[in-house]
């Protein structure tokens, strides 16, 4: 029989399953997919379980059957529980779902008898980017006091309370933890190397004239993977602290693309601006998913992204949208 010996470790082999599957902690999730299932069954568990403080009690038997297997004709061929569903999935198992035997989930969601789906694939992505209602991503005048321009700081308003904000500045136990909070974690997850502009890394311009710049954000950048800043001016790679090291790519965006993708390995690469750096990647169409944050703010100037690109002409569609707090965030995917 399964069971879990403690709460948190169910609760965060969940939060790990939805991660891997790019959903938000608090995202409301109304189609019936495996993240809706370890929810659902999350839900079950803390219901029958409650005032207890351990889940070693509760066994994924009989409430398993009765609440979700009338859902089975929606269910992946991917989730299994091997204690409840065996006798009506051997009749719909396929042969090509034993290829999947080997789990990389941890221990407390294979317990559940899921089978995986093969590790998912590295895509190049755009997160957690912020835009005005009239399509700008930063303002105009960019300068050391005015890091994203004139009134760009505002287009971040609904990331700033955010607990993942916080928690990157060195506030862990501060800061909100509603749908702006899960959308903004959700960005930061999986991301193996990044790609920024030397724009995003700081207010520099020309040869730089030394080497006392080392970006916005102290000794301890939040990003903790390699960052591929582009450049036309060489510079010597920058390990900060924390894990991230800067390295300045003078050879444009195909040859940082590749640098980031091959030290990400299985991981996302993500183009984390600023707004022309993601309009050439998107130009060459490099970028595989973008999640837009649209921040109730008009700006009437700066640099807009999306000017003259032709968004379905590229493929993309939008995959989601969700309404948080201090900003709406949409999802727009290839295919």
């Amino acid at each position: 029989m399964n069971t879990f010996t403690k709460e948190a470790e169910f609760e965060a082999a969940v939060m790990h399953e939805l991660r891997q599957r790019g959903w938000g902690e608090t995202e409301v999730i109304k189609n019936p997919t495996e993240a809706d299932l370890l929810v659902n069954w999350q839900r079950i568990l803390f219901e029958n379980n409650r005032g207890k403080d351990r889940l070693n009690e509760v066994p994924l038997t009989d409430n398993w059957r009765a609440t979700l297997r009338p859902q089975r004709h929606a269910w992946p061929k991917t989730l299994v529980s091997s204690t409840t569903s065996a006798n009506w999935y051997a009749s719909s198992k396929r042969p090509e779902s034993k290829a999947r035997e080997e789990s990389h989930l941890p221990p407390a969601i294979s317990a559940l008898g899921c089978r995986s789906r093969s590790p998912p694939m590295s895509i190049v992505k755009v997160a957690a980017f912020a835009v005005s209602l009239d399509g700008y991503a930063a303002g105009p005048r960019q300068a050391l006091e005015q890091p994203l321009g004139v009134r760009g700081m505002e287009l971040m308003s609904w990331f700033f309370p955010t607990h993942t904000f916080r928690s990157m500045h060195g506030d862990g136990g501060a800061g909100e933890k509603g749908i702006d909070d899960g959308m903004a974690q959700a960005a930061m997850a999986n991301n193996g190397a990044w790609i920024l502009g030397r724009n995003m890394f700081g207010p520099v311009r020309g040869p730089w004239p030394d080497e006392n710049w080392k970006g916005w954000w102290g000794d301890t950048p939040p990003y903790h993977v390699p960052v591929f800043v582009l450049t036309h001016h060489a510079r010597k790679p920058l390990e900060m602290k924390g894990g991230t090291t800067f390295h300045f790519v003078t050879d444009g965006i195909d040859s940082a693309l590749r640098q980031a993708k091959a030290a990400a390995g299985s991981k996302d690469v993500r183009v984390g601006g600023g707004t022309a750096t993601v309009r050439q990647y998107l130009q060459s169409g490099s970028i595989d998913e973008m999640h837009l944050a649209v921040s109730p703010v008009v700006l009437g100037e700066g640099e807009n992204l999306f000017a003259g690109i032709n968004l379905p002409q590229m493929g993309f569609s939008v995959a989601k949208t969700v309404r948080g707090e201090n900003a709406t965030h949409v999802v727009l995917k290839k295919g």
